[in-house]
């Protein structure tokens, strides 16, 4: 699994910063996810500027896709816990 996020990751990772307003909320919102994973891996291999990059570009991801927070509320815990566990 790691191998696959390894690859997946920071593709994704790519797509959310660069994601365009016409792209579903709900598939933004999938990738978002898979970052989270990537995250995850990268903290567990210690790299934690890295992680704390693709934690901080989730978030400001969610907040420009959901400003006003009801739609990704759990999404944006999530990347929140995150952040505090790093």
């Amino acid at each position: 699994m790691n191998r696959l996020l390894d690859t997946l990751g920071p593709e994704l990772l790519d797509e959310i910063r660069n994601s365009p307003a016409e792209i579903p909320l709900d598939l933004v919102k999938r990738r978002i996810w898979v970052v989270l994973a990537y995250a995850a891996v990268l903290y567990r291999g210690g790299d934690y500027q890295e992680a704390r990059a693709a934690l901080e570009q989730c978030l400001y991801t969610v907040d420009l896709r959901d400003p006003a927070g009801e739609m990704l509320f759990g999404t944006r815990a999530r990347i929140t816990y995150s952040l505090g566990q790093l």
